[in-house]
């Protein structure tokens, strides 16, 4: 059987065997009925808040999990940060992501960051997602 999304095949599952065990965290539990039901409640709370992008910091919770299942089918951009990257390279991290996804688009815009050197590998991601408002 072929699945064309995440959501697709979960629904799947939880019709076929709703009970049967889909996520386990330490003791805590979740059947394959219970996670389409917070990935369909996240889904909408997603939609809700209107979000083009999210960046997530997981740190391999059931809730994180559940928000990187929701993300695509809300139409959100997810991306996933390193809990243990040094928080001055965030912004970078989140720009060079959503910048590859979009295809690096090329924009002239200048660049106010004087801790971004013009020949960092990054330079274009961070260019671009102040342009577009995604970074400050």
């Amino acid at each position: 059987m072929r699945f064309h999304s995440f959501s697709g095949m979960l629904t799947h599952w939880a019709g076929l065997t709703p009970d049967a065990p889909a996520l386990r965290q330490g003791e805590q539990e979740l059947t394959f009925s219970r996670l389409l039901q917070r990935v369909s409640t996240r889904e909408a709370e997603l939609r809700e808040q209107g979000l083009a992008s999210l960046g997530v910091l997981c740190d391999g919770s059931a809730e994180c999990v559940v928000t990187l299942l929701a993300a695509p089918g809300a139409g959100v951009r997810t991306v996933l940060l390193d809990e243990t990257a040094d928080p001055s390279h965030l912004r970078e991290m989140i720009a060079a992501a959503l910048w590859e996804r979009e295809e690096e688009p090329v924009v002239n815009y200048a660049m106010s960051f004087t801790d971004v050197s013009e020949e960092a590998s990054y330079a274009e991601a961070v260019r671009w997602a102040a342009a577009e408002k995604i970074v400050n």
